[in-house]
């Protein structure tokens, strides 16, 4: 048997191989590498297949103590729940969030959560789904994300047409 770099002999070598990879197992997979696949998918927009990543991306950071990484996860990871959770508590959870320091504190961060909240509220109230895909924007053209700036504008394209189309007469 083989375990990394170590060729075992016998059953208790086999046992103590075991133990040993189950370890490195159990220590989960490196953070950041989730991170980076569950934003390619997020960016996708599969988010029910991002939400399982970002959930064990978030514990591993909660385990290391980042917590600005494991909010960042939990953010996303609310995103991909958003089909089964309601859509007005999901909103003034992300509302919490904005007022966070840690997000207050970071750009990027704070970017990821106005990008949710945006999508949350279109279904709600396309006037705070507005708000939240303008500042979006701008911060997205501050950081010089010009995917995030070019989906702000056509998300923003998006809730003009849902205010225009809430205004018609039936």
């Amino acid at each position: 048997m083989t375990c990394g770099r170590f060729h075992v002999v016998g059953t208790v070598g086999v046992v103590l191989a075991l133990l040993v990879c189950f370890a490195a197992f159990a220590q989960g997979r490196d953070p950041h590498k989730l991170l980076t696949e569950a934003d390619r998918l997020a960016w996708l927009r599969v988010w029910t297949r991002a939400e399982p990543i970002y959930a064990e991306a978030r514990e591993a950071f909660l385990r290391s103590g980042d917590r600005r990484n494991a909010l960042y996860a939990e953010v996303s990871r609310l995103r991909g729940q958003l089909p089964t959770l309601p859509v007005p508590e999901v909103s003034e959870r992300l509302s919490g969030y904005l007022d966070d320091p840690i997000v207050q504190n970071d750009e990027r961060l704070r970017l990821r959560v106005l990008i949710i909240k945006g999508e949350t509220d279109e279904d709600l109230d396309p006037s705070l789904s507005q708000r939240s895909w303008t500042e979006a924007l701008a911060l997205a053209q501050k950081l010089g994300e010009a995917g995030w700036a070019n989906r702000a504008r056509g998300e923003l394209g998006l809730v003009a047409f849902l205010q225009v189309t809430r205004t018609l007469p039936s």
